[in-house]
């Protein structure tokens, strides 16, 4: 894990989207919310809280967050979705744990998917999909004035 990894959002978001990209099953990864979704398996990474604070004397940091949310378009098979979301959950959890640097993006990457208590449906273009959300937490650091 590396000692200090610089604020670059673009870098963080770009690396997740990758990673998420190379997960099985996943037909389309999109980086920002689409306007519809042509796959029945599709994922897209969006960008989180990335509020910086003082951290120590000439350092700040913070702890950029970036939203994973999986859409399986349903279509009577919920069944097949939840299965699909499960399978899609466990790798990105295997493959943050494995690199909890992101490639030097972040130090210390956390998942927290406590948002999806209730499971979240939505229509996009006539057509229902249930979507999962992972936020991905990392840590970045930089030095200032």
């Amino acid at each position: 894990m590396p000692t200090n990894a610089p604020f670059a959002a673009g870098a963080l978001l770009q690396y997740v989207a990758t990673l998420v990209s190379g997960l099985a099953g996943l037909q389309q990864t999109y980086i920002g919310a689409p306007e519809s979704i042509a796959s029945r398996v599709s994922a897209y990474v969006t960008l989180g809280d990335l509020t910086p604070s003082p951290h120590a004397t000439q350092v700040a940091r913070r702890e950029p967050q970036i939203v994973v949310a999986f859409a399986y378009r349903v279509a009577g098979a919920e069944q097949s979705a939840e299965l699909m979301i499960a399978d899609l959950v466990d790798e990105l959890t295997a493959a943050v744990y494995a690199d909890r640097s992101l490639g030097g993006t972040s130090q210390n990457a956390v998942l927290d998917m406590s948002k999806n208590v209730q499971p979240a449906y939505m229509a996009v273009a006539g057509a229902e999909f249930r979507v999962y959300y992972t936020v991905i937490t990392g840590l970045q650091t930089t030095s200032t004035p």
